[in-house]
């Protein structure tokens, strides 16, 4: 029997994975089977789990699969040497959340807040999400540094400190988005904008 190429292996395998995003936005990670996401993929079992040994394996990748588009963000946004506006920053992350929450698979902030939610019991996901949040940590404290060094930000504050608070904006957005429905994006920029750029310079 010949053997499938490598790139229709790795399409597999992204179908897989599709599949068990969705059935983890319809039912969360402690309510999906195995035999959902199987029956889901339309492959056969042992298909699926020629690609994963197990449902952990495989809803680690799922998270780590919509944990790690976020990255990608703050990559560009630190990109050439540049001094972002961290209000900037949330506005784009922002807007990748939006677009993230009406993808043909489902609303994936849902995949990414719950895979928070598993990692409070620790093992693997824990692991996985720590080792994400510290990327994304290191990301922001390296804005600030760049924004104290512009002199837009004191000089004395530690930029750590200041990073998790910066970060801890995107994980409230989800939250709020997710629990809050008719909440207007535009004035939850607005709000970030005055409080982080505040008032107007003269001059």
């Amino acid at each position: 029997m010949p053997r499938i190429s490598e790139a229709r292996r790795l399409a597999r395998r992204d179908e897989v994975l599709r599949a068990a995003v969705r059935c983890v936005v319809r039912s969360g990670y402690q309510g999906v089977t195995m035999a959902d996401i199987i029956e889901e993929s339309g492959l056969s079992a042992g298909a699926v789990y020629g690609y994963f040994a197990s449902k952990a394996e495989l809803l680690a990748a799922v998270a780590d699969s919509q944990l790690g588009v976020i990255d990608e963000v703050m990559a560009e946004a630190l990109a050439d040497g540049a001094v972002p506006d961290p209000a900037d920053i949330l506005g784009r992350l922002t807007d990748h959340v939006r677009k993230r929450a009406s993808g043909p698979d489902g609303d994936l902030t849902v995949v990414i807040v719950q895979a928070w939610g598993e990692a409070i019991f620790g093992g693997p996901m824990r692991d996985l999400v720590a080792d994400r949040i510290g990327k994304l940590l290191d990301g922001w404290t390296e804005v600030v540094r760049r924004r104290q060094a512009a002199g837009f930000i004191d000089p004395a504050a530690r930029p750590a400190d200041v990073g998790w608070v910066l970060h801890s904006m995107v994980p409230g957005y989800m939250l709020m988005r997710l629990n809050v429905r008719d909440l207007p994006p535009r004035r939850y920029l607005a709000g970030v904008h005055a409080l982080l750029d505040g008032p107007p310079r003269e001059g």
